[in-house]
């Protein structure tokens, strides 16, 4: 990955490759699956490594 992009250039990289996220919860009452919370951060953490970008919650 190119060092001298900026964080909305990085950001951008970093959304055209999350892809699809698997549906992996399932709602019973209303008979629906969907993507949890957790395979969604799982899918942008990576995402966001693989550019250079660092998460650190205070």
């Amino acid at each position: 990955m190119n060092e001298k992009l900026n964080l909305m250039q990085k950001l951008n990289e970093a959304a055209k490759s999350i892809g699809a996220v698997h549906k992996d919860g399932k709602n019973s009452f209303q008979n629906y699956e969907f993507q949890s919370e957790g395979a969604i951060k799982a899918a942008v953490e990576h995402a966001i490594q693989g550019v250079g970008i660092r998460i650190i919650p205070n």
